[in-house]
């Protein structure tokens, strides 16, 4: 780290530090070593991030997260990104090069999209210099399970069985955010994507570095209430302020998705309310 400080690569901030959409931050503590990209603050003013790697043990970890930041923890900031950095061509040169890069045709924009997102492009080329690419390229193959990670996958088989487990593991009160592809007509598939309770921005930052990528149109919050009967059923809306007009989205909207779910969940109980209201109005997102 102190070479990379000593580099001009990165820098140490404070818990005063503001930081912006895009940056890429590294938070170590006496435990764990975590970089990702910073999306957002929550409400407690914690950042939330995608794309977790773990720079400990060189591998993937997480989708997304939240990184509570310590007293005695370091938290860090590349001073560089991909959209500011005048060595970014040359960073992306050294992925397109990369054997597993040209092999994997239908997952070149998921891979790029991934590295621009989770690292900065000096790091790249100090990684190159120092005979280090397995930081970037392990976590890559773990992502996108290639190489030695490599797995006969049906991506979409994945993508739905993710999300079902995620249903399914709701208990009354509990709820998720979700984004969703919502066909006009039957002759498409819906399509729907969640990291749990993350913002609707980071769940969609997410998704753009999987495999499974697709361009949604609807998102929204889920939540498990218990009937009378004490069976559970599911209060849905498609208030997101990311993909949509928040408080002020339509109930025909949540209709469309309800419509969408039933396709997939025929036997579960899905009803549809206006704005935010599966959640609540106090959602920041």
């Amino acid at each position: 780290m102190k070479e990379l400080i000593k580099l001009g690569i990165i820098e140490e901030i404070t818990n005063n530090t503001t930081l912006q959409k895009g940056e890429v931050v590294r938070r170590i503590s006496a435990e764990k070593d975590l970089q990702a990209c910073f999306m957002m603050y929550d409400e407690s003013g914690d950042p939330v991030v995608a794309n977790v790697i773990d720079m400990k043990n060189c591998g993937f970890a997480a989708e997304a997260g939240i990184l509570k930041i310590g007293n005695n923890d370091k938290f860090y900031r590349f001073i560089k990104t991909f959209s500011n950095c005048p060595t970014s061509g040359k960073a992306k040169e050294i992925l397109e090069e990369w054997p597993l890069y040209k092999k994997n045709r239908d997952m070149r924009k998921s891979m790029l999209n991934f590295m621009m997102m989770s690292y900065a492009p000096m790091q790249i080329l100090d990684f190159k210099n120092t005979s280090n690419m397995k930081f970037l390229f392990i976590p890559i193959q773990q992502k996108f399970r290639i190489g030695s990670s490599e797995e006969k996958i049906n991506w979409n088989k994945v993508r739905k069985d993710k999300f079902t487990e995620q249903i399914a593991g709701l208990k009354a009160g509990e709820h998720i955010t979700y984004i969703a592809f919502i066909p006009a007509n039957n002759s498409h598939s819906p399509l729907f994507y969640s990291v749990g309770t993350k913002p609707h921005e980071t769940t969609h930052a997410s998704l753009r570095s999987e495999v499974f990528i697709f361009e949604p149109t609807h998102g929204g919050h889920i939540k498990a209430v218990q009937t009378e009967n004490g069976s559970l059923k599911y209060l849905v809306d498609a208030g997101s302020s990311y993909l949509g007009r928040g408080a002020a989205t339509s109930l025909v909207k949540a209709e469309d998705v309800v419509k969408a779910l039933k396709r997939i969940y025929p036997d579960l109980v899905f009803t549809a309310l206006p704005g935010r209201e599966a959640f609540g109005t106090g959602q920041s997102y």
